[in-house]
């Protein structure tokens, strides 16, 4: 099923001449526990491995679309997601909007309102406690900071200054460790939570990705 917020998404951007492809990856919701559990100690990998190769799918079965027009937006896990894809597969894609995005699990594990995802996505058991050294670079690894220095494309981060599940500083970590190596990364920050689902906000951030998105691919 195509939800209402999807479904305005796809109008939008189709409306502007992109094209526009969801990735139901493994392990997101949808096709029963087992699928959810099999991503379990495999983010970072399987789910970012599934999304390229849809969009390798994507272009030979439709060889209208231009190869080198690629762009991504995801927020939260969609938002870890995208800008995993920018770090591992570089040359593949021209532009990432990331709406809230996980960016590292490990310092994410002790500032959000859900400290067990962090511990699970990665494969580990929550302790209630303190994340032991080797967890927090079990997390990292699965990160897209642990990729950060890969990165070509130009970033563009939107983040909500009152978000509780993904909190703003991953958003910061990120920008500013991109900051650091040179690369090309933008930010906007709303006054919002983790949806950024207040109705200006929404619009202001649809139209500043799509004015993103054409500076990207225009030569």
């Amino acid at each position: 099923m195509v939800t209402t917020e999807y479904k305005t998404v796809v109008t939008f951007f189709t409306s502007l001449g992109f094209g526009v492809l969801f990735v139901n990856y493994r392990g997101s919701t949808g096709l029963g526990e087992e699928n959810v559990r099999s991503l379990l100690g495999r983010v970072g990998e399987m789910d970012v491995a599934d999304v390229h190769r849809a969009r390798e799918l994507c272009l030979e079965r439709m060889p209208h679309l231009d190869p080198a027009k690629v762009v991504l937006m995801g927020g939260s896990h969609g938002g870890f997601l995208v800008t995993h894809l920018a770090g591992q597969h570089p040359s593949s894609y021209r532009g990432v909007v990331a709406r809230n995005p996980v960016t590292n699990i490990a310092s994410m594990a002790g500032s959000t309102d859900i400290p067990d995802w962090t511990y699970n996505e990665a494969g580990l058991g929550f302790p209630w406690s303190p994340a032991e050294p080797g967890a927090m670079a079990t997390m990292w690894t699965c990160s897209p900071v642990s990729h950060v220095q890969h990165v070509t494309a130009p970033i563009f981060l939107m983040i909500g200054k009152n978000d509780l599940r993904v909190p703003p500083s991953q958003g910061y970590e990120f920008y500013h460790a991109l900051k650091a190596l040179g690369k090309d990364v933008r930010m906007n920050l709303y006054e919002d939570n983790h949806p950024l689902a207040r109705p200006e906000n929404d619009a202001n951030v649809m139209i500043q990705a799509a004015m993103f998105f054409q500076e990207c691919i225009t030569d």
